[in-house]
């Protein structure tokens, strides 16, 4: 979390004081914390406007290429450059999702399961103003969007690669869709774990892999041959979303636990990972199958860490 140096001060100013007085002095430091808190959110709210404006008008441009008439008769299939220029104006549009949009997309070639991930701002918006609207936790708009962002756009990028048979086989006989294995072809000639050179990427995946780099670039080491192997992949989990509550979470509670983050993120984790299928609160009780001794925080804290630190992505 952000406020890790928060933790810090208030366990020194505790660590000489009596038993008697710990509970005024966390009380004191806790409301000295949500003031600050609150000036955080108040100065991000002009960021995370500026980033929903940047957004739209992408998602604008994208929709005007989707519906252009170059495009009545196209096929995503049809051409490879034509796949990694869709796959990038999906991700764009994944943000305003209509029915139109969908019906567009499906009429174009995009498989079906491709369309999950057409998550919507505003349902986006809808989770932070529920974690900000009171309880333990606090979200920064503008820093939660970006590494929600860098995730949605690997993800689409790769299920769009995969599900429309954009693949290539490598030494080992595996197959694995086209940026990767082009990716991997590159980092096999080179020495495996060194910095790859940006420059070196420019002339096998174009756009496509410039988008790949200045998306997550803020959030994890990209330039890290294997971080950007496992990305390719689609492995986002426990290379982007494990940094979510680092880079944008404040407790307004002294030494939260994190089985109390995960469960207050948990929604918005669900949201925004459709591909694991997490229960709702009401899913959960009907499942008499569920485990976790029928408690449904322990579920919504154990799955979550399960999915962001162990990694074990069973595919797209």
């Amino acid at each position: 979390m952000i406020n890790r140096t928060w933790d810090k001060i208030i366990k020194d100013s505790i660590k000489d004081v009596s038993r008697e007085r710990k509970s005024d002095v966390v009380k004191q430091a806790e409301g000295q914390l949500l003031i600050s808190v609150e000036k955080a959110l108040k100065s991000d709210r002009l960021d995370f406007e500026r980033e929903c404006l940047r957004l739209k008008k992408n998602a604008d441009t994208a929709r005007s290429f989707l519906f252009s008439p170059e495009m009545e008769n196209l096929r995503i299939n049809d051409h490879s450059l034509f796949v990694k220029k869709v796959s990038v104006y999906l991700f764009h549009l994944s943000f305003f999702p209509s029915e139109e949009l969908k019906q567009k997309v499906l009429a174009i070639g995009v498989p079906k399961r491709c369309i999950r991930w057409f998550v919507g701002l505003k349902e986006i918006i809808k989770e932070f103003d529920k974690i900000n609207s009171g309880g333990w936790l606090r979200i920064l708009p503008s820093k939660a969007l970006i590494v929600i962002e860098a995730h949605l756009f690997f993800k689409i990028g790769v299920s769009v690669y995969s599900a429309l048979g954009k693949s290539k086989k490598i030494k080992s006989g595996k197959f694995h869709n086209e940026v990767h294995t082009e990716l991997w072809e590159f980092t096999r000639r080179s020495n495996y774990g060194s910095k790859v050179k940006m420059n070196s990427l420019k002339k096998p995946f174009d756009r496509i892999m410039e988008e790949f780099i200045t998306s997550s670039n803020d959030i994890v080491d990209i330039e890290l041959t294997s971080n950007l192997l496992k990305l390719t992949q689609g492995k986002t989990e426990n290379q982007i979303l494990s940094k979510l509550a680092e880079m944008s979470i404040f407790s307004v509670r002294y030494d939260l636990s994190e089985r109390n983050i995960n469960s207050c993120l948990f929604d918005l984790y669900k949201l925004i990972m459709p591909d694991k299928e997490l229960l709702s609160q009401v899913k959960f009780e009907e499942d008499k199958n569920a485990g976790y001794d029928r408690d449904y925080v322990r579920y919504q804290t154990e799955t979550i860490k399960t999915i962001l630190h162990r990694a074990k992505d069973q595919g797209l």
